[in-house]
């Protein structure tokens, strides 16, 4: 073999060498993507559903949302909405064992996916209040979700480990977070089989609101900051303010990066919230953006999708692909296809019409104060044809001591005042209210006691009195009537049988309230007797309920409906951010372990509310609730806070209820059984370009390098078993070889 060949044959060797030790190229843009919320209108799926159908670099669950949730174990709070919520221990409240997650993220990581942990702390302990506290709190999200070992039995995912974290601290005081910082830093310093980061999401405001000066401190250990929409200032793409931001951005992580030798990025958190359309940056016009713009930019890094539930509900422009999906092409324009497969699903019935309900609160007769009508009977308000469901108004104290035996008190206003009897003031005795309930009922209106309403004196002071209450009601209104009879107690509405309670408890506190549910569904399952008893909640939209969260939180699977009340200035019908928002959190509920349907209460009519604002008008409520139906599988429908005003409010002499059943139940009247629409098997097919199907080959190509075969060269032997061509192959091989030691080292 003459020097050439020699040659050309290293070559070939150098280059395939080259090939097999180079990493690929990493692409220059990436994706992020904020998961575990659940914001969007349809329950966002689980963490690997993401990581196998889409095109992600980077996922931040999301998040920490207390730095302490208890001060005696000083563990922090996680809130991961309907994906993980099973607590380890009662000492620990609000960490919650997520194996199946672990098991996700495991199967992601292996993708090259990076998972971030999303740090909130917007609950409980607002801010970091020493530099103990920056320091524990640093070594508990090291053991529990990095590197650390020190508590393994209590790490929400198991053994898994995270890659690191990102900030995303909207309130409260930055003061010791450089001492956090520093403390992460040096617990990452402590395991060197993988690289952790550290992340921000700042508002995109300068100078800094939410972190002040604690990231500009520490710039040295932030890897990427997620600039975060600020609401009040256009600063996202295509918004007024965005130039000049993006100037500002650019210029402050070039001076970060010439101050401490990093290569920080910045990436653009993109609002994709129908809900915030204001907001939005559609796909038409970022691309020209980034073609023009951000592409050309060194410290721009990617994007980051605010809500994982949002990216898959569907594309703003309205395009095939989701909204992430385009833009991983956009920055990957030669890359391979991201595989997601088409969802065909076949109807064996034509679509249904909507079969929601409607319900209002009867008995409290409010509206004759104003305009001196008297409310209706039961008998009159059900011949109209209005309802669903009515809540009675109310039972007004759960043990009344001019009672015998400490019976409830009721207060029904003009309907009932008449008492039991001697020894029972508060208690009423209601033949014709009983009547009209057994005639609505007839035809198939559904009636519930309610629990408090505007009155002060609903509350337990043990366990064993919450107990009693949940037997009285039980004996008194529901399906006790032999039992009440044996004991001689006496029924407010005779042997007329009520369909369950509605607990609308606005006072006092919410001792044992989890104790009176649980005991109540536990009578209504074991002595109904095949008939369906029903308990209800109406809290305001205001999350958490002061008084009711623990038992939402602990027995939500004993309620069947919750009517919460959009009339707050927080959350009310028509603040679009604030409503969607709270209905999202109560709907969170609905979807977790098989819980309550939602309603929206909402007020009758614009004189019965804290302010016409909070009122949802004729011409906004079709378009308004017909998308909650659409989105929400598990919206119930509308509960109206008073019929007395409801008969006020007429429009050429349509009630207020009539014509919101119309929108939520056309065609039919309240009580007819809801129309049913049966699917075939969802079947899911995965197509190429061409409506082929595709089959996915991994292609190896073999390089073969002939050699002419020569005799073996005995570099030992004598002088004359060495020809002088293969003095010049092994001085070729040995050049080759120098440099190709080279390369490599």
């Amino acid at each position: 073999m003459n020097c050439w060949t020699s040659v050309i044959f290293l070559l070939v060797l150098l280059t395939t060498l080259v090939e097999g030790f180079t990493e690929p190229k990493k692409n220059k843009h990436e994706v992020v993507l904020f998961w575990g919320q659940n914001t969007a209108r349809l329950p966002e799926k689980d963490l690997s559903y993401f990581c196998e159908t889409g095109k992600y670099d980077t996922i931040v669950i999301s998040y920490i949302t207390e730095f302490f949730a208890n001060q005696i174990t000083r563990y922090p709070g996680m809130n991961l909405a309907v994906h993980c919520w099973k607590l380890p221990s009662k000492a620990y409240p609000n960490l919650f064992n997520c194996p199946n997650l672990g098991k996700a993220i495991a199967t992601c990581k292996k993708k090259g996916i990076k998972i971030l942990l999303g740090i909130r702390g917007e609950r409980g302990n607002k801010w970091l209040t020493s530099k103990q506290d920056a320091e524990d709190f640093a070594n508990r999200i090291w053991d529990l979700f990095l590197g650390g070992d020190k508590s393994p039995r209590l790490r929400p995912f198991g053994t898994v480990k995270l890659d690191g974290i990102n900030l995303n601290i909207r309130i409260g005081d930055d003061k010791y977070y450089d001492t956090m910082l520093d403390k992460f830093n040096e617990l990452f310093a402590e395991d060197r089989s993988q690289h952790y980061q550290i992340t921000a999401s700042p508002q995109c405001g300068l100078p800094l609101s939410d972190f002040k000066t604690s990231l500009d401190s520490r710039a040295k250990f932030i890897d990427a900051v997620y600039i975060r929409h600020d609401y009040g200032v256009d600063c996202h793409p295509g918004g007024s303010d965005f130039d000049e931001n993006l100037e500002q951005w650019t210029k402050k992580i070039r001076y970060w990066n010439g101050k401490t030798f990093k290569n920080t990025k910045f990436y653009l958190v993109l609002v994709l919230s129908l809900e915030l359309k204001y907001y939005m940056t559609l796909w038409k016009n970022f691309k020209p953006i980034y073609e023009q713009t951000l592409k050309n930019i060194n410290e721009f890094g990617g994007i980051a999708l605010e809500d994982a539930g949002w990216d898959d509900y569907s594309n703003p422009a309205e395009e095939k692909e989701r909204y992430s999906t385009l833009v991983w092409h956009l920055f990957n324009p030669k890359g391979p296809e991201p595989w997601q497969p088409k969802v065909t699903t076949t109807s064996t019935t034509t679509k249904a019409p909507l079969n929601l309900k409607v319900g209002a609160l009867w008995g409290s007769n409010i509206a004759e104060g104003t305009t001196g009508n008297t409310e209706p009977s039961l008998r009159v308000v059900c011949e109209k044809n209005l309802y669903d469901t009515v809540i009675i108004n109310t039972l007004s104290d759960d043990a009344n001591d001019q009672n015998k035996g400490n019976l409830p008190g009721l207060n029904f206003a003009k309907h009932c005042h008449t008492p039991f009897g001697p020894g029972y003031q508060n208690y009423l005795r209601c033949n014709t209210m009983g009547s009209d309930i057994q005639f609505c009922q007839d035809k198939g209106v559904k009636f519930l006691l309610n629990i408090g309403g505007s009155t002060r004196f609903i509350g337990f002071a043990s366990k064993n009195e919450s107990q009693t209450f949940a037997h009285n009601l039980w004996l008194l209104f529901l399906g006790g009537t032999t039992e009440a009879a044996e004991k001689s107690l006496p029924r407010t509405f005779g042997r007329v049988v009520l369909d369950g309670v509605n607990i609308e408890v606005r006072f006092g506190q919410g001792a044992y309230f989890v104790n009176f549910v649980q005991e109540l569904r536990e009578i209504m399952d074991k002595k109904g007797e095949g008939r369906e008893y029903m308990i209800t909640a109406n809290p305001s939209c205001v999350h958490p309920s002061y008084i009711l969260d623990e038992s939402f939180s602990k027995a939500i699977t004993s309620f069947d409906h919750l009517y919460v009340n959009f009339d707050d200035e927080q959350c009310h019908i028509n603040k679009p951010s604030g409503f969607e928002s709270a209905f999202q959190v109560w709907y969170d509920y609905a979807v977790r372990n098989g819980g309550p349907k939602i309603w929206v209460g909402l007020p009758s009519d614009p004189r019965n509310t804290r302010t016409s604002e909070h009122y949802l008008k004729r011409v906004n409520a079709k378009n308004k609730l017909e998308n909650l139906a659409k989105n929400y599988p598990k919206f119930g429908g509308v509960m109206l806070n008073d019929v007395s005003w409801d008969m006020e409010n007429q429009v050429l002499s349509v009630h207020y209820s009539q014509y919101i059943g119309s929108v939520l139940r056309p065609g039919r009247l309240p009580g007819q059984p809801d129309l049913v629409t049966t699917k075939a098997p969802v079947t899911r097919t995965v197509t190429d370009k061409k409506g082929g199907v595709s089959v996915i080959i991994v292609k190896q190509t073999t390089r073969r390098v002939w050699v002419r075969p020569t005799g073996p060269v005995q570099l030992g032997g004598s002088a004359a078993n060495v020809y002088p061509g293969k003095v010049l192959t092994i001085i070729c091989i040995t050049m080759v070889t120098v440099l190709l030691m080279k390369f490599l080292r």
